[in-house]
Parts: structure tokens; sequence; C-alpha cells
């Protein structure tokens, strides 16, 4: 059933690429997993339209946040990242956090799920960053 979910999530990430209406995506409680947050990373760098991704409850873990923190310094145009219940590590934390500090990041990127440390620090990044766009 996991490699199932994993291909199914791989397949979704191969049509997002070619999206251009959709905005957003709602893949809270699938079990998507690492295969699938990879395949989903993969495919934020080249969409251009969606704004939304719930993500909460998928199992992703730390590698799976790694991979997407890669694509959010190449997305634009992401505004909300819902990564409860993903049992993300400090490291994977302090990944996203870096990861805002490229220019390319959209500054009213708001990502929910973090521990309160990091969520205060990235609050604190992001407040930053919109301030150095406006």
């Amino acid at each position: 059933e996991r490699k199932k979910i994993s291909t199914d999530a791989k397949a979704l990430a191969t049509a997002l690429e070619k999206n251009t209406t959709l905005t957003t995506l709602n893949l809270g409680n699938n079990r998507i997993g690492y295969a699938g947050a990879k395949a989903l990373a993969t495919t934020l760098e080249k969409n251009t339209t969606l704004s939304t991704l719930n993500l909460g409850n998928n199992k992703i873990r730390d590698a799976g946040i790694k991979a997407l923190a890669t694509a959010l310094e190449k997305n634009t145009t992401l505004t909300m990242l819902n990564l409860d219940g993903n049992k993300i590590g400090a490291t994977s934390q302090q990944v996203l956090l870096d990861a805002c500090k490229s220019e390319k990041l959209n500054p009213y990127l708001k990502i929910t799920g973090l521990s309160k440390k990091f969520d205060k620090e990235f609050k604190h990044k992001s407040n930053k960053s919109s301030e150095a766009s406006e």
C-alpha cells in the first residue's frame, strides 16, 4: 500500500508540473512520505500557480522536509505550507529556516507545523524578508 501511495503522489506531482489553474491543494492525511514529498518538491520548483499546499500528517519526516526546503528556494508563488503532524526534527526545521534566506523565496510564505522555537524564528525571518521586498 505504501508503494501505491508514493506512486500516486508522483503521478499527481507530474500533473501539477503542467497545472496552470489550481491554486490550493489539500493532501493532508495521505501518508505520502518521503517519496511523495520529493516528487512534490520537484514540482514546486516549476509550478507557478499553487499558493496553498496542505501536507499535514503525511509522514514526510526529515528527508522529505529537506527536499521541500530546497524547492521553496525556487518557488515564488506558494504563500501557505502546512506541515503539521510530520515529526520534523530540529535539523530539518533549520534547513527550512535557511531556505527562507533565499532572495527568490516568497516573502509572504507562511509555514505551519514547526516547533514553537522555530516558528518564532521563521516568523522573524519572513517578516524581515517582506520588509526588504517592499
